[in-house]
C-alpha cells in the first residue's frame, strides 16, 4: 500500500483534471485505484507478497479451527448433558435410534415394548430436548 501512495504522489501531475467538477472526484478515485491494483498485483508477481498472504491464510485457518473445536466440543458436552436428564425410556429410545442407529423394530425387540412406543418415546425425547435447549440458549444469549 505505502509502494501505492508513492507512485500516486510521484504521478500527480500525470492526472488529467476534467473539465467539469461534477466528475472530478470519481475520476480520480478511478485513477487512485487503478495504481493501487496495478502496484499489488506487481508487489504480487515479484514474490514479496505472497509470504505475507500465505501466513496470514495459515493463521486465518488456525484460528478457525480452534474457534470450530471449542464450538463442537461445547455442543458436544452440553448435548450429553440434557441426554442424560431425559427419562431413562425417552434417552434410552434416544440413544438407540440417533446414536446407536437401531431402526424401531430393533429396539422394541431389545427394550421389550412396542414398535409404536419406541416411535413415541423418540418424539417426546425429540420435544423435551427441543425445550431444554431453548432454555439453555435463551439464557446464554
Amino acid at each position: 500500500m505505502n509502494d501505492g501512495f508513492v507512485k500516486v504522489f510521484k504521478s500527480i501531475n500525470g492526472f488529467i483534471e476534467p473539465e467539469n467538477e461534477v466528475d472530478l472526484t470519481r475520476l480520480f478515485m478511478g485513477w487512485l485505484k487503478r495504481i493501487m491494483i496495478n502496484t499489488g498485483i506487481n508487489h504480487f508477481k515479484s514474490g514479496k507478497g505472497v509470504s505475507v498472504i500465505t501466513k496470514v491464510e495459515n493463521r486465518f485457518l488456525e484460528v478457525e479451527r480452534l474457534v470450530q473445536y471449542d464450538t463442537d466440543k461445547l455442543a458436544y458436552e452440553d448435548l450429553i448433558k440434557l441426554i442424560q436428564k431425559l427419562s431413562p425410556a425417552y434417552r434410552n429410545t434416544f440413544c438407540m435410534y440417533v446414536i446407536d442407529g437401531y431402526k424401531h423394530e430393533e429396539i422394541a425387540g431389545l427394550l421389550g415394548i412396542t414398535v409404536g412406543a419406541s416411535k413415541s418415546n423418540l418424539l417426546k425425547a425429540r420435544k423435551n430436548l427441543r425445550k431444554m435447549l431453548e432454555v439453555v440458549y435463551a439464557q446464554k444469549v
